[in-house]
């Protein structure tokens, strides 16, 4: 079934993913040009977002901090790199390393209501949890959700419980619509987004579930 996430539980998944989205990984996935998340999708790393809580004029090697486009319509365009204003100290003891600052996918000009609309039959998600133990390439497993099922393009009928799905990067290729509401839920990183809309290809059915 589609699933239309509320910007905290996109938030979530964007901070659970920034280390690929970032700094990308050995596989071909972390090359320019790789296709990481659908046509949909756009992620942005801005350490110069005004009044973000991650932005300031300088990183943390002291060179001018920067906004750096990281995929743009689902594909690679760059990583964070050192030396280059987006790097950051995990501690006062550690080196500097390339890392997010204000991540986010974004915005388009769709309203959470026509997202909602356009799912039809499905569920509208506002929280997740369990993320702290799926890595970035995980295959199938399932995550806590709290949220609404959608029934006729409206919210209906509360739902909580386990969700299964195919893998974190599997969510972001499968991404069909997002919103133009924008907000930051800060965790690890200071990640943002809108709601997404999310097709059934991201959730493998449970036998015997409709």
């Amino acid at each position: 079934m589609p699933v239309v996430l509320t910007p905290p539980a996109a938030s979530a998944l964007v901070g659970r993913m920034a280390g690929p989205l970032t700094v990308g990984g050995p596989e071909a996935s972390a090359s320019r040009g790789a296709r990481v998340a659908s046509a949909e999708v756009s992620v942005v790393d801005d350490a110069t977002l005004d009044g973000a809580l991650a932005s300031a004029p300088v990183d943390d090697e002291g060179l001018a901090a920067r906004r750096v486009e990281l995929v743009l319509g689902g594909e690679r365009v760059r990583t964070l790199t050192p030396g280059r204003g987006h790097s950051r100290r995990s501690s006062y003891r550690a080196l500097p390393r390339p890392g997010a600052s204000n991540l986010y996918v974004l915005p388009s000009g769709r309203s959470r209501r026509e997202l909602i609309a356009l799912a039809g039959q499905g569920l509208l998600i506002e929280q997740v949890s369990g993320l702290a133990r799926l890595g970035p390439s995980s295959a199938v497993s399932s995550i806590g959700v709290r949220g609404r099922r959608i029934r006729g393009g409206e919210p209906a009928e509360p739902v909580a419980g386990p969700l299964p799905i195919s893998s974190l990067p599997n969510l972001f290729e499968a991404v069909v619509g997002v919103g133009e509401d924008l907000e930051f839920w800060p965790g690890k990183v200071n990640a943002g987004s809108p709601s997404l809309l999310i097709d059934a290809s991201g959730f493998p059915e449970r036998k015997g579930e409709r």
